[in-house]
Order: structure tokens, then C-alpha cells, then sequence
């Protein structure tokens, strides 16, 4: 049975409630991104096309989705590697989308040929990855001379009925320009636009020193040009929204105790080990033993829904660990310390927060 809305059952130690999965479907991409992060996963970059075994079946997809829903999960995000490189993506949204939202992330390369069948499978929702709009820029960052089938990927998505936003990772040097020309297509075409600072995660926490910005620039200009600045559903992002409609969502993790405070997700990896956050380094509970256990289904159901809560008491904001000091036990919340953003950054999310209802938390019960 589909799980309504998002009333969260389980919470974490900070009373951070479940209500996202984040699920890598493939390590497997066809651009090779000098800073690709691998969903926090891997440290090298991702696998060739045609080189790697789906670990995990659409239909065992179906069953993760369930047990999730039975905890309150009510989103479903597919990444990789490139989601789209699956021969059976939708069949893996459709097992999905029977209990939650199912959106997507992805290069938008195969969107031409694909958006309409993911429409008609449940998909909602496509994040398309576009960090620059110059093509040699392109070229640099993803290695590959693709972007004119990355735009017509958009396109296809907005003529298929999918809502698209678009997602820049700011790279000192390199694209901090394209913002704002992103900025004027989204508003042509109608999409919204995510600007995200480099995470220091996989490769990008090789690249972070030399190629990450703040978003702060960017922000004070849409300061002055927003009609209203709101709070996303996920991190308390800052969303800008523009005259034109188009909204601006700003990802600023590094150094904002605050991107943790409203984090209410965990990340499945393509070989079924799930991750408390993307900077995790510790022990990582897996469930592919519950998923091949030839038990019934709806006895892999529990036993799924089972490590998702034992992976659940491991979550903690990032800011209580760091590269050189993991964590690998559950935590009571005792001993919680962050760091306080720049004034700027937090009146602006302060901002943000104002008028914004809280999800209620509802513990599960003591056994």
C-alpha cells in the first residue's frame, strides 16, 4: 500500500526525521566528470557503459520501495552513474512510484529518447545535470562533446510533462559565468535551476581546493532580483523565486550546519549498502542478504524495513564527524556541537525559515 504524503514514523538520534531515499541504480555513466562525487560510494570515478551487472532487480527495487514506505519514506530519488544506462529504469520507476514520488537524477543524454516512457512509468520529477552552456566549458568538466544532446534531453523532459530542474556545480575558474546564462534559458524554457557547491566527496574531494566557490555571490544577486525567498523541502535550502516564475535553489553543505539540520534522507548504493550521509566513511549495513534471502515477499519486506532502521540510528549531522575521524556506532544525540555559518548565510536562511511548518516526528515505540 502506497505511503500518503510524507509523515515521517522513525527518526534519527537529532530528531531528524526519514522521509528520502536516495538510490544509485548504476555505477555505470557515459560522462566522466572530473569531480563527480559517486554519491559518496566510490573515491574513483564511475564504470564504463557495458561493464558492469545490475546487483539489484526492478522487482527487488518494488520491494525496497515498500519497506521504505512502511517507515515513512515517501520520495525516491534514482542516481548512478547515469540512471538512464539501466535497460529496465522504468520498470524500476514503476515498482517505485506505487509508494512514493519517484524523481530522478541524471545527464539528460538519453532524456530524448527516453522522457516520454519514464512519464507514462510514474517518473515526476528530472534534475539535469548542465554545467555550463559553453561547449568547450561543457567538454572540460564532462570529457565527452554531448551538451547539444544534454539540451535537447531538456526539452524532451518538458514536452513529456516532467517537471525539470537543472543542476550547476559552481567551479572556481571554469563556469562561474554560466550561471546566469543557465539562468536566462531556464526562464525561456521554463525550469527551474539548482546551483550547488562542490561537495568534497569522491573525486571532488581531490578537486575541492582548487575548484570550489561559495555560492555567497551568486546569493547576494538573487537577493536583490527575488519576489520571495522560500524553504525547499530537503537541507532547508534557500529557493529564490524569480518574476519570471523560475526558482533558483541554492545546495551549500561545506560549513553549514544548517544544510544538515534539515537533512531527511539515506542513500541506497548500487550494490545495496546503504549510506547514513554522503561524506560516510564508517560501517554501512547492506541489504542484499534480506533481498536474496528466497524468502517470501513480504517476509523480505520486514527484513529490509529492518536495516533500514539499523541504518537509520546511524545517521548524525556531518558536522559531528569529518575525513579523519568517522563515526561506526549508533549515537544517543549526546555531545552535538556545530559550527556557526557566516552572519550573511545565516540571516539568509533564517529568512527562509520563517513561516515554515516543521514535519511532525512520530517515534516508533519501544520493544
Amino acid at each position: 500500500m502506497a505511503n500518503p504524503g510524507y509523515k515521517a514514523v522513525i527518526a534519527d538520534a537529532y530528531g531528524r526525521p526519514l522521509k528520502d531515499l536516495r538510490m544509485a541504480v548504476t555505477p555505470e555513466c557515459n560522462l566522466d566528470c572530473f569531480f563527480c562525487h559517486m554519491e559518496g560510494a566510490s573515491q574513483s570515478g564511475p564504470e564504463k557503459p557495458g561493464s558492469w551487472k545490475p546487483v539489484i532487480s526492478a522487482e527487488e527495487y518494488g520491494i525496497i520501495g515498500e519497506a521504505a514506505s512502511l517507515l515513512g519514506v515517501g520520495s525516491f530519488k534514482l542516481t548512478g552513474g547515469e540512471p538512464l544506462l539501466r535497460e529496465d529504469v522504468e520498470e524500476i520507476v514503476e515498482n517505485l512510484a506505487v509508494y512514493g514520488e519517484v524523481s530522478m537524477t541524471t545527464n539528460g543524454i538519453l532524456l530524448p529518447v527516453k522522457a516520454r516512457g519514464l512519464a507514462r512509468s510514474g517518473l515526476a520529477r528530472v534534475n539535469v545535470s548542465i554545467h555550463s552552456l559553453e561547449s568547450h566549458v561543457y567538454e572540460r568538466i564532462t570529457r565527452r562533446r554531448v551538451l547539444g544532446l544534454a539540451l535537447k534531453g531538456i526539452e524532451a523532459a518538458l514536452n513529456a510533462g516532467l517537471g525539470v530542474k537543472v543542476n550547476m556545480v559552481l567551479l572556481k575558474g571554469v563556469n562561474e559565468d554560466d550561471f546566469w546564462r543557465l539562468l536566462q534559458l531556464a526562464e525561456e524554457l521554463g525550469f527551474d535551476l539548482q546551483v550547488i557547491e562542490l561537495h568534497p566527496a569522491g573525486r571532488g574531494a581531490k578537486v575541492a581546493g582548487r575548484y570550489r566557490r561559495p555560492l555567497d555571490a551568486i546569493e547576494e544577486k538573487l537577493s536583490s532580483m527575488a519576489v520571495a525567498l522560500e524553504t525547499g523541502r530537503l537541507h532547508n535550502r534557500r529557493v529564490y523565486r524569480l518574476s519570471r516564475g523560475v526558482r533558483v535553489y541554492i545546495v551549500d553543505p561545506v560549513e553549514n550546519p544548517l544544510f544538515c539540520m534539515g537533512c531527511y534522507r539515506v542513500r541506497l548504493t548500487w550494490d545495496g549498502r546503504i549510506l547514513p550521509c554522503i561524506y560516510w566513511k564508517g560501517r554501512t549495513p547492506s541489504i542484499l542478504e534480506a533481498l536474496k534471502s528466497g524468502l517470501s515477499r513480504e517476509e523480505r519486506v520486514l527484513s529490509v524495513a529492518q536495516v533500514l532502521i539499523e541504518a537509520n540510528m546511524l545517521r548524525r549531522p556531518t558536522f559531528l564527524f569529518g575525513p579523519d575521524r568517522e563515526p561506526e556506532q549508533g549515537s544517543d544525540g549526546r555531545g552535538l556541537r556545530i559550527g556557526v555559518p557566516s552572519r550573511s548565510k545565516a540571516r539568509r536562511v533564517l529568512e527562509g525559515l520563517r513561516g515554515i511548518t516543521r514535519p511532525k516526528v512520530v517515534y516508533p515505540p519501544r520493544t
